[in-house]
């Protein structure tokens, strides 16, 4: 598997992701009729004079029903500042979400997590980062571990154990 993103694998992720915010907020009065946004970037090695050094390389992004025009520049804002926040602690500190860093006081908030998927006949692993905002800290958390799980039903190899993952959630929003 090629990790970027063709327009039929674009749209499977958005329908995983539409399908799982849906699920996640249905019943919870607090969440109901909100949206967000969901970043996906690709870990990709880039050779360097000491050897190589990754990047982030945005795959795919998308916005939500219920994200007004004032919320949604936020919410991409958000949802990149998880992302770059957890790929730089990834490779220092070997974070796998961005909970394990947040800091509400410098709005530095969970909801993005790293996934190792395997493709080819080599079977090379190549690291996804998946980050969302618009929802509560929980729920953005919890959201993009249950799009991880839908996109691993739709066959993408994804290798981790995201009750691991699930278990790192901030106890409290």
């Amino acid at each position: 598997m090629d990790m970027r993103l063709t327009e039929e694998r674009s749209r499977l992720v958005r329908d995983v992701a539409e399908q799982a915010l849906v699920k996640l907020v249905a019943g919870n009065e607090t969440e109901q009729g909100k949206g967000g946004c969901l970043q996906v970037f690709h870990v990709t090695p880039v050779p360097c004079n000491r050897g190589s050094i990754t990047t982030p390389e945005p795959l795919f992004a998308c916005c939500f029903d219920g994200v007004n025009r004032g919320k949604m520049e936020k919410y991409i804002r958000f949802a990149t500042e998880k992302a770059l926040r957890l790929y730089g602690g990834f490779f220092n500190e070997q974070h796998r979400a961005s909970c394990q860093s947040r800091d509400r006081a410098t709005e530095k908030y969970a909801g993005a997590i790293t996934v190792c998927a395997r493709h080819g006949e080599g079977r090379i692993s190549e690291w996804i980062i998946l980050s969302f905002s618009g929802l509560s800290e929980l729920m953005d958390h919890e959201l993009v571990i249950r799009i991880a799980e839908g996109l691993r039903e739709h066959g993408w190899d994804i290798e981790d154990d995201l009750d691991v993952l699930r278990k790192l959630a901030p106890l409290s929003d």
